[in-house]
């Protein structure tokens, strides 16, 4: 298996600090994985949810960021002391809904992707990203 290094998530830090707390100064976070689509649109998720997600709590009062479309959803929670950071991405429709992307990783590790599934979601992702 051949593994790509991607530096993904620089804007994490910021985002953190902006949207959820302070975070620490030197995180840097790189994605290795054999799949190159899956690093390449979790980065495309984390810019997205940054730039037009909502700051939230879930029913266990965990502070999250969540963008959602009528096609999909995005949910960011950050790390907090035992917790990693964690990106989930969901596909809505046909009367369920169906996680196609989750990543977790704690700040200055690698992330890893735990789950990804292809799809139309991904050309919509494209769409909704800021010019």
């Amino acid at each position: 298996m051949i593994s790509t290094v991607h530096p993904v998530f620089e804007s994490a830090r910021a985002f953190a600090t902006d949207k959820v707390g302070p975070a620490r100064t030197n995180a840097v976070v790189q994605l290795v994985t054999s799949d190159v689509a899956a690093s390449s649109l979790a980065y495309l998720a984390l810019n997205l949810v940054k730039a037009k997600g909502i700051a939230s709590r879930n029913s266990d009062g965990v502070e999250m960021l969540i963008h959602q479309t009528e096609r999909f959803s995005i949910a960011f929670t950050p790390a907090k002391h035992e917790r990693p950071n964690g990106l989930d991405v969901w596909r809505h429709g046909d009367f369920k809904n169906i996680k196609v992307l989750d990543v977790i990783w704690s700040d200055g590790t690698m992330p890893l992707i735990l789950a990804y599934r292809g799809g139309t979601w991904e050309q919509l992702l494209r769409q909704q990203l800021p010019e």
